[in-house]
């Protein structure tokens, strides 16, 4: 005995997911190296998102992530 096939006619919602940046990534859009960009993290954990780098995603003692919002409105508050 054969069983049908039930069809899911719900499309699953799919969220486009910001585009991240590795540290290395980051030092060589901004022209840093990687030390300094790992300071600007610092800086943004420390001042709560004031200055530096913030959010940044820590994902494993190893792998940081760092959204390209981030990355842009650490850029806006240097040029003013």
């Amino acid at each position: 005995m054969q069983r049908k096939a039930r069809r899911n006619n719900r499309v699953p919602a799919v969220e486009k997911l910001e585009e991240q940046y590795k540290p290395d990534e980051v030092a060589q859009l901004l022209g840093l190296s990687r030390s300094q960009v790992f300071n600007l993290i610092r800086l943004g954990r420390d001042t709560a998102g004031k200055a530096g780098i913030h959010p940044v995603y820590k994902l494993s003692y190893r792998v940081t992530r760092i959204p390209a919002s981030a990355v842009n409105r650490y850029l806006e508050a240097c040029a003013v």
